[in-house]
C-alpha cells in the first residue's frame, strides 16, 4: 500500500500482487537488472537502494537512484523489449519480485492494474536529463537524445537505422492513448 502505483489501486488488487511475490535479498553491487537482457518482470524495492544507469558503447549513464518502495523494470512489462537500463544495488536491501506471467494475468483481470502502471511510466519516461530511452532501440531507429517535452508528448532525436538518415519520433503521452480526440490529433499531426 505505501508503494506507488500499487497505492492507487484496491486492496484486492493489492493483495493479489502480494500473494505472487517472491522476495529475495541483494548485495551491494549486485547487477538486479542487465541491459539488453529480456524484461521477464518486475521489481518493488523493499529495502536499500539501487542506482539505475543507462550504458551506451563504453559510457555509463546514472539516471536515477531508487530507494525503498520504488518499481523496476515496469517499462519492459509494456514495450515488451529487452531492459533499456541496468539496476545495481548500492546498499544491501531486499526486492519483491513479480513475474511477467503474473503481472499479466492479473492485470487481464484488473485493468485498473495497466492504468496505473501507464500513468508511472509515463511520469518516468521524458523527465530525467537522461530517461530510460537514451540509446535504446525502437524498430530499425536508435534514439539518441530528448529534444523537448510538450503537452502530446515527448519528442526525441533518433538515426533511422535503415535508411541512415536522422529522424524525429513523437512519443504519445501514455495517459493519452486511450483518448480518441488526442489520437486522432496525434495522427494528423504525424
Amino acid at each position: 500500500a505505501e508503494v506507488r502505483p500499487f497505492s492507487e489501486l484496491s486492496q484486492n488488487v493489492r493483495d493479489v500482487m502480494a500473494m505472487r511475490a517472491t522476495v529475495r535479498d541483494f548485495a551491494p553491487g549486485e547487477i538486479l537488472l542487465t541491459q539488453g537482457e529480456e524484461s521477464d518482470g518486475l521489481l518493488v524495492i523493499l529495502e536499500g537502494s539501487v542506482e539505475i544507469a543507462v550504458t551506451d558503447a563504453d559510457q555509463k549513464h546514472t539516471i536515477a537512484r531508487l530507494e525503498k518502495h520504488n518499481v523496476l523494470g515496469e517499462i519492459g512489462l509494456f514495450t515488451r523489449e529487452l531492459r533499456s537500463a541496468n539496476a545495481e544495488a548500492v546498499t544491501p536491501g531486499r526486492v519483491a519480485v513479480i513475474s511477467r506471467k503474473d503481472f499479466e494475468e492479473v492485470a487481464g483481470r484488473c485493468p485498473q492494474l495497466s492504468v496505473a502502471f501507464c500513468e508511472l511510466i509515463s511520469e518516468r519516461v521524458g523527465t530525467l536529463a537522461i530517461d530510460a530511452l537514451w540509446g535504446k532501440r525502437v524498430e530499425h531507429y536508435r534514439i539518441r537524445e530528448r529534444l523537448g517535452r510538450g503537452g502530446m508528448g515527448i519528442v526525441y532525436a533518433a538515426t533511422d537505422e535503415s535508411l541512415q538518415r536522422d529522424v524525429a519520433i513523437k512519443m504519445l503521452r501514455h495517459d493519452l492513448v486511450f483518448d480518441r480526440q488526442a489520437s486522432q490529433r496525434f495522427s494528423r499531426e504525424a
